[in-house]
């Protein structure tokens, strides 16, 4: 009743999905972060040279990363390492034992360990928030949106998405930031969520929304414009950002050791451009 291993497959593109029924709009000031159940035992079945492992594990990093530096709250998922059958409840008929039979498998990915502001969720169930804190930890931040990625899609994340839902939580699941036992799997929960309760978004739309929040709060003395009127695509000269505000910004947003050429910062012209040359760098000091 173990996990079986899990062959190579590529995570579901763009437009595998419907159209989502909701229209919600992710809001950095709303949301939180779920990194769900991204442990060694449940990541050990992939092939660590193959998708969907890699692009995974590159992706919730740099979502971790994006949430981090805007203040976003970060959740972790994990079961404990030492559960009854009791504690298991009806798992153990579904899949045995589960991870206390490999000592040390309930160890988080070595690129997700959590820092001093993450907060650990621990759950014996599908859903994150059965019999956990996360509920009342969302409502103690006033968060009411809530970004989720991990393994596995079909099962534990679609879980969370529909609890959350039905909790008056709008889920935001990211389709290359999750993965399955197959992509067929991976494309069930993806259309399920899309249809019945939440939306369905890329890493790359994830962090560009929040990063332009984060970016425009960086220009906020720098530029004439009211910063709410900045569109991802706006050439911010025209709203004022002369080459010494350029200066000015990519020290207030880039690491020391960022690592950039000159001629890549002074092409950057939007916020978009930004994004682009702000999550690399920071999600690889994450």
């Amino acid at each position: 009743m173990a996990i079986p291993q899990i062959p190579a497959y590529d995570i579901p593109s763009a437009g595998s999905w419907p159209a989502c029924r909701a229209r919600w709009t992710l809001q950095p000031a709303r949301v939180a972060l779920l990194i769900h159940d991204m442990q060694s035992y449940f990541l050990e079945p992939y092939d660590t040279a193959a998708s969907p492992l890699g692009p995974l594990l590159r992706n919730v990093v740099r979502l971790r990363a994006a949430c981090l530096r805007s203040n976003i709250p970060v959740f972790f998922s994990a079961q404990p390492g030492e559960q009854s059958q009791a504690e298991r409840g009806l798992l153990w008929d579904l899949w045995g034992p589960g991870i206390i039979e490999r000592p040390g498998a309930e160890q988080l990915a070595a690129a997700l360990t959590p820092g001093p502001t993450d907060v650990l969720v621990p759950k014996r169930r599908y859903s994150a928030f059965y019999e956990t804190q996360l509920g009342e930890h969302l409502s103690q931040q006033g968060r009411d949106q809530l970004l989720i990625c991990g393994v596995y899609a079909h099962i534990g994340c679609l879980a969370t998405a529909l609890d959350g839902f039905m909790r008056g939580i709008q889920p935001f699941v990211v389709s290359d930031a999750t993965a399955d036992f197959s992509r067929e799997d991976h494309e069930v929960a993806l259309r399920q969520v899309a249809r019945t309760c939440g939306m369905v978004n890329t890493t790359h739309e994830a962090v560009l929304e929040i990063d332009g929040r984060y970016l425009r709060s960086a220009l906020a003395d720098l530029v004439a414009s009211p910063v709410d009127t900045i569109a991802l695509d706006d050439d911010l000269a025209d709203h004022g950002l002369d080459s010494v505000r350029a200066i000015q910004l990519f020290e207030r947003v880039l690491p020391v050791n960022h690592g950039r050429d000159f001629s890549e910062l002074v092409e950057a012209r939007s916020l978009r451009d930004l994004s682009a040359l702000l999550s690399p760098s920071m999600a690889n000091l994450a």
